[in-house]
Parts: structure tokens; C-alpha cells; sequence
């Protein structure tokens, strides 16, 4: 990728990508095949299991072990969803109205565990005028359920 910054000790395995627009801070290790999207964040030490997909605009914390694909937009501890990456958001000039529905997706798919994730994510295949980013979010969530590794 392009306009990455890569911090000291960043190690980057074989047949890893990187997007454009990431900061890969300190000590952080991605183990082979991971693909990363553009303008996400790893925080020092976070490390990355083989085959992993990051989304784009994910924040990594610090010293995080990521064994599974990271859905876009959120932010991310040993993989825990806890939130949206909204300061990202914000800082990469997306509009309120799209932080706004990325935000709502979010809680009823990781935060909120009102209901199981199946039917969260099924709830979704009914809305009608759907943003185009959630869009985004939920197919990144379905392809990680087809075939090895989710592509």
C-alpha cells in the first residue's frame, strides 16, 4: 500500500498486504497471508494469526492477539469487538449520517447481545434503504463464513 507508516521492529510475514494509509506501530507482527485493509491502526505488540483479515478504518489495541477476521469500522482487544473506530471514522471525513448507521450496526451485531449474532446479522437481509457502508460491514461478516479462511 501506499502513505504507510511502519514503526520500529514491525514485522510483516510472507504473502501478507497491507492497504494504504495504516500505521503499524511498534513490535506488531503479522504472520503470513494476513491481508490488511486501508487506514487501520495497530497498536504496539498487536500480533496477527495467519490467514486473518483486517477491515479497513479497524483499530488494533495494544498488544491484542487477533486469531480471527476483524470486520471493518470497529475497534478491536484479543478479539473483542468493543466499539465503533469512530475518531477514524471521523478523521477519514466520513459523513455523521454514515457514522451514525455504521454506529447502529455495530451495537446490535457485537455490543448489544440482545440477540444471537445469526439473527442479528439476518436482520439486516430485511431492511430496505440500507446504507451502503453497513452493507459493506454485514458482506465482509458473510464472506468470512464461506470457504478456508473467509475468502
Amino acid at each position: 500500500g501506499s502513505n504507510n507508516l511502519m514503526m520500529c521492529r514491525a514485522h510483516i510475514r510472507h504473502d501478507s498486504t497491507v492497504g494504504d494509509g495504516c500505521v503499524v506501530a511498534n513490535n506488531v507482527m503479522l504472520a503470513g497471508h494476513v491481508v490488511m485493509g486501508n487506514h487501520v491502526v495497530m497498536s504496539a505488540g498487536a500480533a496477527a494469526h495467519h490467514y486473518v483479515r483486517i477491515g479497513d478504518y479497524v483499530f488494533v489495541g495494544a498488544y491484542s492477539r487477533i486469531h480471527m477476521d476483524v470486520p471493518l469500522f470497529v475497534k478491536i482487544q484479543d478479539d473483542s469487538v468493543w466499539d465503533t473506530n469512530t475518531l477514524g471514522l471521523q478523521r477519514s471525513g466520513f459523513a455523521s449520517e454514515d457514522i451514525e448507521a455504521i454506529e447502529d450496526a455495530v451495537r446490535r451485531l457485537f455490543v448489544s447481545k440482545k440477540m444471537p449474532f445469526a439473527q442479528a446479522i439476518a436482520e439486516f437481509d430485511t431492511m430496505n434503504g440500507i446504507n451502503p457502508h453497513v452493507k459493506r460491514l454485514v458482506g465482509f461478516l458473510r464472506e468470512r463464513d464461506m470457504g478456508k479462511h473467509g475468502r
